[in-house]
């Protein structure tokens, strides 16, 4: 489902990869997360030996699991050394004079 952040015309169109997949496979492969990766891996080595759906989840459900609890130990000491006192809080701006103002079309 590249073809949502694709910004191809034609993708966008047939909601589908159209113009060439494999160019937005290498330019958004890395932006996935890790475990969106990992679910693509097993479907793809269980499409090959032609597991069930049930067994193609369970897999990946296995899979996932381990790869958390490898990651578990990385990603805690991590999260407790940053400090939360540069977090801002988000307060949306006032609206301006001109956000009030008549709607002008041009045609």
């Amino acid at each position: 489902m590249f073809w949502k952040a694709c910004g191809h015309k034609k993708c966008l169109r047939a909601r589908a990869c159209v113009v060439d997949g494999k160019d937005c496979f290498d330019r958004f492969w890395p932006l996935l997360p890790e475990e969106i990766k990992i679910s693509i891996r097993i479907e793809i080595k269980a499409a090959k030996v032609r597991l069930s759906p049930a067994e193609t989840m369970a897999d990946i459900e296995r899979e996932l699991a381990r790869w958390r609890a490898t990651m578990a130990p990385r990603v805690a000491p991590q999260a407790m050394t940053e400090p939360a006192s540069h977090l801002q809080p988000i307060v949306p701006a006032a609206p301006s004079s001109c956000a009030l103002g008549p709607r002008l079309r041009v045609l």
